[in-house]
């Protein structure tokens, strides 16, 4: 996949990879977001949301072709899995 990519090496941070940065950035806006939505359409409604938006955006990511549709579906996927992860912690 890398040489598919044209990427040379892993671009890393002492022992986070930088692939995880947008990902971390979503998860904190998905808890942000979705607390505000469950609050309003209740657990159930917002539960079966999200985790419909979450295995989309999963199968979605199988076709990304290039960096920047990986980056920019990372950070979507991390934001819907927080949003699971608000609805199902107490």
């Amino acid at each position: 996949m890398k040489n598919k990519l044209g990427i040379k090496s892993t671009l890393s941070a002492g022992f986070v990879d930088l692939g995880m940065v947008p990902i971390i950035i979503g998860m904190a806006l998905g808890m942000y977001v979705f607390g505000s939505i469950l609050d309003k359409i209740g657990p159930k409604k917002a539960f079966s949301i999200f985790l419909i938006m979450s295995s989309l955006l999963v199968y979605t990511f199988n076709f990304a072709s290039n960096l920047l549709s990986m980056t920019l579906l990372g950070a979507l996927i991390g934001f819907s899995q927080m949003a699971c992860m608000a609805v199902t912690v107490p």
